[in-house]
Parts: structure tokens; C-alpha cells; sequence
């Protein structure tokens, strides 16, 4: 049961890595149409 447990923390915390990597790649991409404009 803990080892389950475990396994989806691991899930969770790796998705949220995942969207804070294309939410940082999203904000980049703005900044950069910004600057450009």
C-alpha cells in the first residue's frame, strides 16, 4: 500500500515538473513576442 502511495506521489509530483515546464516554456515564448513587438 505505501509502495502504491509512493508510486502516484511520484506520478503527481513528475506532472506537475512537466507542466511547470511547458508553463515556463508558454510565459518564455510571450516574453520573447513581447520584446520582439
Amino acid at each position: 500500500m505505501y509502495r502504491k502511495s509512493n508510486s502516484q506521489c511520484h506520478v503527481l509530483s513528475s506532472c506537475i515538473i512537466c507542466c511547470l515546464i511547458s508553463l515556463s516554456r508558454f510565459i518564455a515564448l510571450s516574453s520573447i513576442r513581447i520584446f520582439i513587438t
